[in-house]
């Protein structure tokens, strides 16, 4: 089993989270969660896969989170076309996958 912690943006709950034995790590980029992750927190997972979860984004939005973050999984939510998530698999050479460190 995959634990996932979603929504987390403090630091010092992040490390907490990982210390726990969190296997992934999930930042959300939705403006309207009251749990979107405004600003990069002053920690990020070393240990857990960082996970970005979008609802309806543009390409250049997740390419932006993916670089900041360090994004290793991207989670997509909403009317995402195909084509959207063809283009976004394409831009890396290899599949999100968790092993695929930045």
């Amino acid at each position: 089993m995959i634990v996932k912690v979603c929504g987390l943006r403090e630091g010092q709950n992040i490390r907490d989270i990982e210390a726990a034995g969190a296997d992934w790590i999930g930042f959300i980029f939705y403006k309207a969660s009251p749990r979107y992750c405004a600003v990069r927190p002053d920690y990020l997972p070393e240990h857990a896969v960082r996970v970005g979860v979008f609802v309806e984004p543009t390409y250049g939005e997740v390419i932006e989170k993916v670089a900041e973050y360090g994004l290793q999984v991207v989670q997509l939510h909403g009317a995402v076309c195909c084509e959207q998530a063809r283009k976004l698999r394409a831009r890396w050479s290899e599949p999100f996958r968790p092993q695929n460190k930045p």
